[in-house]
């Protein structure tokens, strides 16, 4: 399990991903470009983000959710997000194009991720946490 970032150092992760806290800090929009934005979602059970790619306005909620991806430590953020404004840009720089492109060839961002960084997603879920559901 990964280290809850509090107090400061919480805030000055949120400072430096140019986030927005949605309705708690648990839950922060960032944006990368007009139509795209990402949701992330921690995880207080694994102490990981999980990131959803969402067509912005981010409180329209008939818009649109790309996939999602989870498990991200808190240091592997910053990296997921400045990989993720490579993956829009590549992939037809709007939302539509990327949803496009992730249904036609059943791709994600998190095999974008493993293919830039080398870390395989696999590493990142397999010993994450699960919730005890009874």
């Amino acid at each position: 399990m990964v280290q809850r970032l509090k107090g400061k150092r919480l805030n000055r992760f949120i400072r430096n991903i140019n986030a927005t806290p949605a309705v708690s800090k648990d839950i922060l929009h960032v944006k990368i470009n007009d139509t795209v934005g990402l949701e992330l979602d921690y995880d207080n059970t694994a102490g990981t983000y999980g990131i959803d790619i969402l067509e912005l306005p981010f409180y329209d909620n008939s818009k649109g959710v790309s996939n999602y991806s989870h498990a991200y430590p808190p240091c592997l953020i910053p990296t997921a997000i400045r990989l993720m404004k490579d993956y829009v840009e590549e992939h037809g720089g709007t939302f539509q194009t990327l949803r496009k492109y992730e249904r036609e060839n059943d791709k994600n961002f998190f095999e974008y991720f493993e293919k830039r960084t080398g870390i395989p997603y696999d590493d990142l879920i397999m010993y994450e946490p699960q919730q005890q559901y009874q």
